[in-house]
């Protein structure tokens, strides 16, 4: 068995999948359905934005529309929370102009920038929570308006190796014990 973990954008992903370069597939998605694609949801994904202490909507509840005149730091396009966060940002404007956010290629450089104060930021909360334990990053009292859901996928079709069938059950199990949920 060889294992190889890689982060690529969920679109490069679902394509691995569906041309048989990858097994299997872990997605961060809001949709559970993915042509040509077997997938077992394992959890959904809280999200959090955050911002530096001093930044001037800590200790505030914005309203979205709140959001669109501030800076706003992101990960690349194509990431999903990204996508879903830019499409309801985008949704609030009146003119044709989208919402501006400063990219940055991964999750590590954006919640740094976002420590050191140049905006706000939308990330998983499992990728933030011991900035927000340390108090480096404060969490904004903010919901967002959609629900991403952590899948393991699959091509549809395709009989998974004994390998790989353990590791998809593994995860649902270690998934189902860390919530508390049955598996």
């Amino acid at each position: 068995m060889r294992l190889s973990l890689r982060t690529p954008i969920g679109d490069e992903t679902r394509r691995a999948l569906r041309q048989g370069t990858y097994d299997v597939g872990f997605l961060m998605e809001e949709d559970t359905e993915h042509a040509g694609l077997e997938v077992a949801v394992l959890a959904e994904e809280p999200l959090a934005l955050v911002a530096a202490p001093g930044d001037p909507l800590a200790g505030t509840s914005p309203a979205t529309a709140d959001l669109t005149g501030h800076s706003l730091l992101a990960t690349e396009p194509g990431c999903a929370y990204r996508d879903l966060f830019e499409r309801e940002l985008n949704s609030l404007t009146s003119d044709a102009s989208p919402v501006d956010f400063t990219e940055f290629g991964t999750i590590e450089a954006t919640k740094r920038a976002a420590a050191a104060g140049l905006g706000i930021a939308l990330l998983p909360e499992v990728t933030v929570a011991a900035e927000l334990e340390r108090g480096t990053l404060v969490r904004l009292d903010w919901e967002p308006p959609f629900t991403l859901r952590t899948q393991l996928a699959w091509r549809a079709g395709k009989r998974l190796p004994a390998h790989a069938r353990l590791f998809v059950e593994r995860a649902r199990q270690l998934v189902s014990e860390e919530s508390g949920r049955p598996g």
